[in-house]
Formats: structure tokens, C-alpha cells, sequence
């Protein structure tokens, strides 16, 4: 419905010279945590509704956009997800993760009104229904800690001023 050709839990094989490896940072530099041909290539035994979905730059800010501008789903399932769910105590034992965020129903939910999601392989997106802009950040690196990279946060904090 949200127009999202190029979203999957695998990348087929007629796209994946589209495809990039997923890197690790090393002391020297970066190496390759995934190559073009690896988990990506071929399905999961159980695609994850949390996690491991490969998609493009077109599909995601369709995602976003469909999602802030409320164009697919009810108002009332909305609210539920743009809204925070944990007690103080979770939101304390998450802090590393969430970064004094909060967490909808499959989300981060921020403060200020903003929601999205941080991915372990390098990729960001929040969306804010208040001003309608979105941000979108994609990367191939791994994180090496819960609490994202820096450029990620930078990125984060440039988008939203």
C-alpha cells in the first residue's frame, strides 16, 4: 500500500548488484561483517515483523512519509505507536539503546514528538508529524555499541533543530 517495491526480508537475486556489503569497524579501518552474497541473499527460515528487512532509499522515505502524513494507518493505531509505553524504570534500563527516548508499539518515540528506528547495520529514520519532515540516514556500518554511532546522532541533531 505504501508503494514498496524494493522492501524485503532478502535481497532477490536479479537486484543484488544494487546491493552493498555490510562493514565492521576495525582498529585499521573497516571489514566486511557481510558480503553481497551472504545472509541478505537468499530468505530467512523466519522473516522477523522486528527486524531484518533489506530496503532502498525510495522505499524507506515512502515508508516515513506514509506513516508521518497518517495515509495508511487509523489515527487510533498511530497514536498507539507515536506513543511512549515504558514505565520510568524500563526507560532507565534502556537509556543506553533509547537515549532518553521512549518506546511505542515498534519504535522509538522521542520527546519532541518524533518517532522511527535506529538499525544495528547503520541505518536511522524519525519522522515528525509536527513539521513534516523526515530524516533518513543509511549507512553500511555496523554499530559497535547500543547507543549508535556519532555520525548518526550529529546526522539526528542537524535534521532537527
Amino acid at each position: 500500500p505504501a508503494g514498496m517495491a524494493d522492501t524485503d526480508f532478502h535481497v532477490p537475486p536479479d537486484k543484488l548488484s544494487r546491493f552493498v556489503p555490510q562493514l565492521a569497524r576495525v582498529d585499521h579501518g573497516f571489514d566486511v561483517f557481510d558480503p553481497v552474497d551472504g545472509m541478505w541473499a537468499a530468505p530467512p527460515r523466519f522473516p522477523m515483523g522486528s527486524a531484518g528487512l533489506v530496503s532502498t532509499i525510495d522505499d524507506l522515505i515512502a515508508f516515513t512519509d506514509t506513516l508521518r502524513d497518517g495515509k495508511l494507518l487509523s489515527e487510533a493505531t498511530l497514536t498507539a505507536a507515536r506513543t511512549d509505553h515504558l514505565t520510568a524504570a524500563q526507560r532507565a534500563d534502556a537509556d543506553a539503546f533509547l537515549d532518553g527516548a521512549g518506546w511505542g508499539y515498534g519504535q522509538c518515540v522521542e520527546p519532541d514528538g518524533r518517532y522511527g528506528w535506529d538499525g544495528g547495520l547503520g541505518t536511522g529514520w524519525r519522522a515528525d508529524p509536527r513539521t513534516g519532515v523526515s530524516d533518513l540516514l543509511l549507512t553500511q556500518v555496523l554499530w559497535s555499541g547500543p547507543e549508535g554511532p556519532k555520525l548518526l546522532r550529529d546526522f539526528r541533531s542537524a535534521t532537527h533543530r
